[in-house]
C-alpha cells in the first residue's frame, strides 16, 4: 500500500485497511473451521478403527 492511499487495490475497486482486515479475519476463521472438520473425520475413523479392534 502506498503511503497516503486510502486502502489497498483489490479487482480495480479501492478498500480501505478496515475491510481488509476483516476479509482476512474471516478467510482464517473459515480455514480453521475447515481444519477443525477435517481433524473430526480423522478422530472418528481412529475411533471407528479402535472399536473394531474390541
Amino acid at each position: 500500500m502506498r503511503a497516503g492511499s486510502p486502502g489497498t487495490k483489490t479487482a480495480g475497486q479501492w478498500v480501505s485497511a478496515g475491510e481488509t482486515e476483516e476479509a482476512e479475519e474471516v478467510e482464517k476463521t473459515e480455514e480453521a473451521e475447515e481444519t477443525e472438520e477435517s481433524a473430526g473425520r480423522v478422530v472418528d475413523a481412529a475411533m471407528s478403527e479402535v472399536l473394531k479392534l474390541d
